[in-house]
């Protein structure tokens, strides 16, 4: 029984570095997206003076056009649909795709394109909403970051 053990270890480790070849090594990993939760994510920004300065970035921040029939933002964790309605109106449905488990929590704001706040809600994970807004402006942003 030994014997066999020693000699399926010989065996293994012998044909270790015909798989480690020099082509193989040069080949590009493929490394599938995921959400870091604890680290902090930030960008430069100017502050009056000209100096940069180092600001927190939100999980989710893009500034759209309002569609002609419907758009789908988001990202891992959170995603947003806007669906026109006959009264020109929006319908805004969220869904907060974070596992069950997890303890964050999801702060979705909706932004008009001059800065003035259409909606804004907190949510928790695995929940979904819908409500209704009115556009204003051209353009809205959207935001997701944690509470």
């Amino acid at each position: 029984m030994h014997f066999l053990t020693i000699l399926s270890i010989c065996t293994v480790a012998a044909a270790l570095p015909a798989a480690l070849d020099s082509h193989s090594r040069d080949i590009a990993l493929a490394i599938p997206e995921h959400e870091i939760s604890d680290s902090v994510v930030a960008r430069l920004a100017q502050r009056s003076d000209g100096h940069p300065t180092l600001v927190a970035r939100a999980l989710y921040d893009q500034t759209v056009a309002w569609p002609a029939e419907s758009i789908n933002l988001g990202n891992i964790s959170f995603q947003v649909r806007l669906e026109k309605q006959a009264n020109d109106k929006y319908k805004l449905t969220w869904w907060n795709t974070d596992p069950a488990n997890s303890n964050s929590k999801i702060k979705l704001t909706l932004n008009a394109g001059g800065g003035s706040r259409i909606f804004d809600i907190v949510t928790s994970p695995r929940t979904t909403g819908t409500a209704e807004i009115t556009p204003r402006d051209s353009t809205f942003r959207v935001i997701f970051d944690r509470e």
